[in-house]
């Protein structure tokens, strides 16, 4: 997803798919979730996710920011 997103103002308008872009998203939305329950149901906390919010826009750069952490561990 972080991928599609950092290119998505310099793809050609004929070139973008709105809807890959949605189905990238929901599943960054997915796994998120999927990851909260999964801390939840082996007895820890996951505050992060309700801190992060519902925001479309705002998980999207929280992917982003993720990715930009692991790019820079592993150079």
């Amino acid at each position: 997803y972080g991928s599609l997103r950092a290119h998505w103002k310099i793809t050609p308008k004929t070139d973008r798919s709105n809807d890959d872009r949605t189905v990238m998203h929901d599943s960054v939305i997915h796994s998120l979730d999927e990851l909260a329950a999964y801390t939840k149901e082996h007895g820890k906390e996951a505050k992060w996710r309700e801190e992060l919010g519902y925001q479309r826009k705002r998980i999207g750069d929280f992917a982003c920011y993720v990715s930009l952490i692991y790019g820079v561990f592993a150079r």
